[in-house]
């Protein structure tokens, strides 16, 4: 198994490369070169004072997170690991598609470098490339008085290969295109696209994003097992609602809403 830890996130090319963008918020990036996790990281870096908005990256991760706490892989100089601090104001109950938002987000960002690759979105928080995983979501909310502060952690396979421990069954963009990536840019136009979505969200709500979402839609037309616990369900995949809850047909005919669950396809 390889790493680079001599390949360090250099913060003032994230800038440069963010200036390009006009963006509702300002953004304060901390780097880091190596940590547990970035979302631990963040959590002593918030105030009360959410412009400009608290970015932490870093270069690696050696308990990086995944959904239900799984272990992310997250080797040394090879991917990004991020961490946005991004305030809300309306009820934490209208937040419930968030991850969703954030995926919106995430697509736009790769689709903008890559636009000959079929990127997909996986119901609530992955999306893949070619079958396979690239890249992970998680969402942790925070209260504080008069704002909810969204924790949006994202993990994006970029630069890692086999030599670097990839699953064989996850993409990276570099064995996705055969191509070397750097990762500045492209975390400054993921900043850029979050920034972007979730002022959507914020003034008109989920609609318009979840249009894009199901044009993208992994799911779509597939047969599905949910599993929430030992609890488990399976049929067909009937959509997204417009709380961003997934809807799963069973085979007896009924409509069932899903909130939460491990989604395999069958």
């Amino acid at each position: 198994m390889t790493s680079d830890r001599n390949n360090l996130l250099v913060k003032s090319r994230i800038y440069q490369s963010l200036a390009n963008y006009q963006t509702f918020y300002q953004y304060d990036i901390t780097c880091l070169t190596s940590t547990p996790s970035t979302i631990s990281a963040i959590k002593p870096l918030l105030t009360t004072h959410h412009d400009p908005i608290t970015v932490c990256l870093a270069n690696e991760q050696t308990q990086g997170l995944g959904r239900q706490g799984k272990h992310w892989h997250s080797p040394a100089g090879k991917n990004i690991y991020c961490t946005v601090a991004m305030p809300f104001t309306q009820a934490v109950t209208t937040l419930s598609g968030l991850s969703l938002v954030v995926g919106v987000a995430l697509l736009r960002t790769l689709q903008n470098t890559y636009p000959e690759q079929p990127f997909a979105l996986k119901w609530p928080n992955d999306l893949y490339a070619d079958n396979k995983k690239l890249a992970g979501i998680l969402v942790e909310l925070i209260t504080q008085p008069h704002v909810t502060v969204a924790l949006i952690s994202l993990g994006i396979n970029v630069n890692a290969t086999a030599d670097d421990g990839l699953d064989p069954n996850w993409h990276s963009l570099a064995t996705l295109t055969g191509n070397k990536v750097t990762r500045e840019p492209l975390i400054a136009n993921l900043l850029y696209q979050l920034d972007k979505a979730c002022q959507t969200f914020t003034e008109v709500g989920l609609s318009p994003l979840l249009t894009e979402w199901s044009r993208h839609d992994y799911l779509q037309g597939k047969s599905i097992r949910v599993q929430v616990g030992d609890h488990v369900q399976q049929g067909c995949y009937a959509g997204i609602n417009e709380q961003g809850f997934l809807l799963l047909q069973e085979t007896e005919g009924n409509k069932q809403t899903i909130h939460a669950g491990s989604i395999h396809v069958i």
